[in-house]
């Protein structure tokens, strides 16, 4: 680790040992402790946890220890501050944590909360009703929202765009995890009442935290809006596709087998290889991405939810086994690589 440059870095970074002792902390992480690096490196990562988050986190890290997982996340409040810590297993089995500030993204997301109740409101005011400070005249066609008049029809056009707004993650304009889990259980029931296939892909971008710390978040941005884009290019207007998390994505294939859900996986990959990506140096950067494929047993599984832990099992094997590869869970025995 280059310690000169990761005191640089604009969040907390640690190096722990499998038992969670501090032994590198850069300049940011001793900043947001209010500590000296002295006292920092004879403590653990579990005194920045609340008694009832340090099982959670204890968790996480047996987890990582076993090697069942090698990258994991752990939310909590420090003080007045909200902490997203992500746990990733190096070569060594020491485990490198980053301590981002989500603070604002949290007082974000409760934003969205509030614009979703405000869209019931909406909602309802629409339909007539009379709730709280709205008033609604059907004779006249408007609404008198927060002392401004508006017509129905505005209302409407406004709540739908909300809507939308509400469905989608902002850097990539796929759908979020939320709108996702919402629209794939509604089609996973149709699949089991109409006995058609259904698979998903979860994809995952190789050593996506290397491309953060050498070349910076925003060509890490980047790297994932590159993903986003080619990966709309490639789906069926049927499929559906959302950004499930930091780096990961998942899509959902109705009326598709396992062999159509490889087949997919095998132009996404051919596509990736196409991608280069400008950064602050003279050579472009290229990277891979791993998968995992699952189809839904029709007459099993009970949520679309136990699919999706398949293809994440079998991802993880893609990453275990070399990265840049797809894997595929068969219900019955380990994944299979391609």
């Amino acid at each position: 680790m280059h310690h000169n440059i990761l005191n640089h870095i604009p969040y907390g970074i640690a190096k722990l040992s499998p038992k969670g002792d501090f032994l590198f902390v850069n300049k940011k992480l001793l900043d947001l402790k209010k500590t000296s690096k002295k006292e920092m490196l004879g403590q653990t990562i579990f005194d920045f946890c609340t008694q009832n988050k340090v099982d959670e986190l204890k968790r996480l890290f047996k987890t990582l220890n076993k090697g069942l997982k090698n990258n994991l996340s752990f939310e909590h409040k420090y003080k007045d501050i909200d902490l997203k810590i992500e746990l990733t297993k190096d070569d060594n089995n020491d485990i490198i944590a980053c301590f981002l500030d989500v603070t604002i993204e949290k007082i974000l997301e409760q934003q969205v909360l509030e614009d979703q109740e405000n869209l019931k409101r909406l909602d309802d005011a629409i339909k007539g009703a009379n709730i709280g400070v709205w008033d609604f005249f059907p004779q006249e066609g408007r609404i008198l929202a927060n002392e401004t008049w508006v017509t129905q029809k505005e209302l409407e056009v406004k709540t739908e765009e909300l809507k939308v707004l509400a469905s989608l993650d902002p850097l990539t304009k796929l759908y979020n995890r939320r709108y996702f889990s919402e629209v794939s259980e509604h089609i996973f029931h149709l699949a089991k009442r109409d006995t058609v296939n259904l698979s998903v892909i979860m994809i995952d971008i190789d050593k996506f935290k290397t491309v953060n710390d050498t070349h910076g978040h925003k060509t890490g941005d980047k790297v994932i809006v590159s993903l986003s884009d080619a990966l709309q290019e490639l789906i069926r207007s049927s499929d559906i596709i959302c950004r499930y998390g930091g780096e990961e994505f998942l899509i959902l294939l109705p009326n598709t087998d396992t062999k159509g859900a490889t087949s997919m996986s095998n132009k996404i990959n051919n596509r990736i290889d196409e991608i280069m990506i400008d950064t602050d140096d003279t050579t472009p950067l290229k990277f891979t991405v791993s998968m995992g494929v699952s189809e839904v047993h029709l007459q099993k599984d009970q949520t679309i939810e136990e699919a999706i832990d398949r293809a994440d099992i079998a991802l993880y094997e893609a990453k275990n086994s070399g990265r840049n590869q797809v894997f595929i869970h068969d219900f019955l025995t380990t994944s299979k690589g391609y």
